[in-house]
């Protein structure tokens, strides 16, 4: 169990994450892996509870070709996430060094052994971190007072900046060092598991508000809904932009199709509360 009642092993509650306010918290720091931005969101490492840090918080300057971040003192365990999650983005998983993550967070080596006991450890930490506040911050849209397609229309600008941010490609890099590690695989299960459980719940609202899913369980509709979002990231790290699948407005013009599914139920200018009813 988590800080704020999120339990982090055992999957993800999502009626904890729609009824908790996201905290967003930013580390970095300057690196010479020579990446220009690092963000860690806030939330708690997988299996290790990321501490919080009652000291100063201050923006480091960086060197010439790095980058500036934003760490509070003291808190080692954040420097080495953020260091990590700057070299993953930088070099890839695969030619990730420990050493190198520790030079960058400027810690001894036997820190990140003693905070994380491995790479495959502190790189899934990262990538909990990452998820938890994202799963936060979709689920209090979600619970917003907007339209379904408008909240769709949301989740399309958060996928863009989950590419800018970095937190699509660390996604990505963990899966595919699941597909060889069963350890990693069920780690990363456990990340996206989340995501659908969420969706599930969003799409049971739907059917309360709509009343009728068609041939659909919340369940199926969860999975309609978010895989697109995962083959788009695929295609969109892979270097195909829009000029050879066009996987974002695709993905924008779903939520036009929901616009004209709320129009022909006579919900379009009605809102979703959180307990699932409409207000006009």
């Amino acid at each position: 169990m988590t800080a704020t009642g999120i339990p982090v092993d055992n999957g993800v509650n999502v009626e904890a994450l729609l009824g908790a306010d996201p905290e967003v918290r930013s580390s970095s720091i300057s690196s010479p892996y020579g990446l220009h931005r690092a963000f860690i969101g806030g939330g708690l490492a997988s299996r290790q509870l990321i501490g919080r840090t009652t000291e100063r918080e201050h923006i480091c300057p960086a060197p010439e070709g790095g980058f500036t971040v934003v760490v509070a003192e003291g808190d080692t365990r954040l420097r080495i996430l953020a260091a990590a999650k700057a070299a993953l983005l930088d070099v890839g998983y695969a030619s990730l060094s420990t050493r190198g993550i520790a030079e960058a967070a400027g810690v001894p080596l036997s820190q990140i052994h003693y905070h994380f006991g491995s790479k495959q450890n502190l790189m899934l930490a990262v990538l909990d971190m990452e998820n938890q506040q994202r799963l936060a911050r979709q689920a209090a849209m979600y619970r917003s007072n907007l339209p379904l397609w408008k909240q769709w229309q949301q989740a399309c600008d958060f996928f863009d900046e989950d590419l800018e941010s970095g937190y699509v490609r660390v996604l990505m890099e963990m899966t595919a060092a699941g597909w060889s590690n069963q350890e990693v695989a069920s780690a990363v299960s456990t990340e996206v598991q989340g995501w659908f459980d969420l969706l599930t719940a969003v799409a049971q609202r739907a059917a309360d508000r709509f009343g009728s899913l068609g041939p659909f369980t919340p369940e199926e509709l969860a999975a309609l809904a978010g895989l697109p979002f995962i083959g788009a990231e695929a295609v969109i790290l892979l270097g195909l932009d829009e000029s050879k699948i066009a996987a974002r407005p695709a993905l924008r013009k779903i939520g036009e199709l929901l616009r004209l599914l709320e129009g022909a139920t006579g919900t379009e200018g009605a809102v979703m509360t959180p307990g699932g009813s409409d207000e006009g």
